[in-house]
């Protein structure tokens, strides 16, 4: 794709830059006369076709099966634990041992005060799971003739979520809620019908680039 022109989403055609509105963020297509959001054009310009023609992102496994479709299997620690694990025995550390465990030892554990201690006792249980994620869960996203399943979890514990897609559906990496340094980070954007899955922010740019394209070509769509 030229680097002076984007992707209607609709169409396929090719959209000029001067049909661009970034402040806006509208592009017109002059081919089928939709408009569509900037950004969302922006996230489909990077779903070149040398994606899939290349090795897979390092953590990536792709999985091909005649009844059960593709499974894309993506397993990695996450770098964020060099921050979470500090953070997590300084916080969450400190909060039990005062809260729970001296008390508990000096023989002064009091239920009431120890209810006052709930939030904290939350907030760890959830940064010790995210932690686990982390280091032993894994992505699994399985496509199979029109549909989507996204397992996020360690083991068999975890969430899954159910999307669909066809060839008229949109597929492109969209912002988040999800703020790194203050930095929105894009997730994988299908939008079918009208609805709009999105999954995936924690992940590299590399991987969802791979797997936006892989959801692409499964749907027979094609940006280029």
């Amino acid at each position: 794709m030229p680097a002076s022109s984007y992707v209607c989403p609709f169409c396929r055609a090719a959209i000029a830059i001067a049909d661009v509105n970034v402040a806006a963020d509208i592009a017109l297509c002059r081919a089928c006369g939709k408009t569509s959001a900037f950004s969302m054009l922006c996230g489909m310009s990077r779903l070149t076709p040398d994606i899939l023609s290349n090795p897979p992102p390092r953590g990536i496994k792709v999985e091909k099966d005649f009844r059960e479709g593709v499974r894309i299997v993506y397993r990695r620690i996450s770098p964020l634990l060099l921050f979470f694990i500090p953070f997590t025995a300084v916080w969450s550390g400190g909060s039990m041992w005062g809260i729970y465990i001296d008390p508990w030892r000096r023989g002064e554990f009091e239920i009431g005060e120890s209810m006052m201690g709930l939030p904290f006792l939350i907030g760890t249980v959830v940064l010790l799971c995210v932690m686990a994620f982390m280091l032993f869960g894994k992505w699994v996203i399985t496509l199979n003739k029109g549909e989507g399943i996204v397992f996020a979890g360690v083991g068999s514990l975890g969430w899954t979520r159910r999307f669909a897609y066809h060839r008229d559906s949109l597929v492109s990496l969209r912002l988040t809620d999800l703020r790194v340094n203050n930095t929105p980070q894009k997730g994988v954007l299908v939008q079918t019908d009208g609805t709009d899955f999105v999954f995936g922010a924690t992940m590299k740019d590399s991987v969802k680039q791979f797997i936006a394209a892989y959801i692409l070509k499964e749907a027979g769509g094609s940006p280029w």
